[in-house]
């Protein structure tokens, strides 16, 4: 059979590679629609990964953000980050908001959300088990909060993102062709 699909090849090159590229082009296609929906949800994630990580330029201020993408998952309070890097409350508060055009409280909610649709985009966990291990210590709390940051609950901003990669899949399915070719019909 090897030889036998080699010889139709060498006769039939335009044939055989036609036939190929009918079969699997759709299917190219489908794949490459779903890894764009993947690659833009996880440009979007980059993008708000990086805008958070970014150092400030002031050694006090990345010191405080390091601690904060440490330990997010922790209850944290302004002054213990002051206290952290070692300077009085107010201060504190005045320099990070220069430098990172936030509060360190809106830091720490933006970057906890940014952690939190990372984890509902990729995991089957539980809204309330994200919560606690994004820092939160209720539930109600963090939907408020993701409500009022993103404009949807947890759920729906899931059920959005499952949607997406479900329809990009259906894509695929859709493209493929109803049949196979074998070696007995080359």
């Amino acid at each position: 059979r090897p030889f036998a699909l080699g010889l139709c090849i060498m006769f039939f090159p335009t044939l055989v590679l036609g036939t190929l590229n009918s079969i699997l082009s759709p299917v190219v296609k489908g794949t490459h629609t779903i890894l764009e929906s993947q690659t833009f949800d996880m440009n979007e994630y980059r993008a708000q990964k990086d805008k958070l990580e970014t150092p400030s330029g002031n050694a006090y201020v990345n010191h405080a953000i390091s601690y904060i993408q440490n330990h997010y998952s922790m209850p944290m309070k302004v002054e213990e980050l002051s206290d952290y890097v070692g300077i009085n409350r107010s201060y504190f508060s005045d320099l990070f908001k220069q430098y990172t055009g936030m509060s360190p409280v809106k830091y720490l909610q933006n970057f906890r959300i940014t952690k939190a649709q990372h984890m509902l985009t990729i995991s089957e966990l539980s809204i309330e088990s994200i919560a606690f291990s994004c820092g939160y210590q209720s539930a109600e709390a963090f939907h408020k909060i993701f409500r009022k940051t993103t404009g949807m609950s947890p759920n729906a901003y899931r059920q959005g993102k499952r949607q997406r990669t479900l329809s990009s899949q259906e894509t695929v399915n859709n493209n493929r062709p109803d049949y196979i070719v074998t070696d007995d019909e080359l």
